[in-house]
């Protein structure tokens, strides 16, 4: 799983170490257990702290690896869940969150789904401005009006 580019050879790298320091740190803890003064207490919650900070590095770290994907890898991925999703009548019970993390309501009538990086802070204030590809519409029925829901696709980078 790591033997990719150079950059993601040090990810892992840096994955890895970050699990040994935690394993390291887990053993200290686990030595002190036991032992209920407040020195080791003090010292018991250091540790802990240590851990914790230390199990965030490597979540933000994994969390970037999954984020920089091959975008053809993920465009393949979006495609084959298209092609999965229900009729009409189950659309509402259908997970989109399996498909896009963020979806941006512009109105009942439009919707625009991002595909990409987390950083949000990119996209332009007016969510009418945000330039949308795979521009689409879903034709529906509410009780007895009929209307139509455009939706896009915006790739965040």
């Amino acid at each position: 799983m790591c033997e990719q580019n150079n950059d993601e050879k040090t990810e892992c790298e840096s994955i890895k170490d970050i699990d040994l320091k935690i394993s390291d740190l887990r053993n200290q803890l686990d030595k002190y257990a036991n032992y209920n003064d407040d020195a080791f207490l003090s010292l018991k919650a250091e540790l802990k702290k240590a851990i914790k900070e230390l199990e965030n590095k490597k979540l933000i770290l994994e969390n970037g690896r999954l984020i920089n994907l091959n975008p053809e890898i993920r465009a393949k991925q979006i495609l084959n869940e298209l092609e999965q999703l229900p009729t009409c009548d189950d659309i509402g019970d259908y997970n989109f969150r399996t498909l896009f993390k963020d979806l941006i309501v512009i109105n009942r009538d439009r919707l625009t789904f991002v595909i990409g990086s987390d950083d949000l802070s990119t996209l332009p204030l007016n969510p009418n401005k945000i330039p949308m590809k795979y521009i689409c519409e879903y034709k529906y029925k509410m009780r007895s009006a009929r209307s139509t829901c455009y939706f896009g696709i915006y790739i965040n980078k």
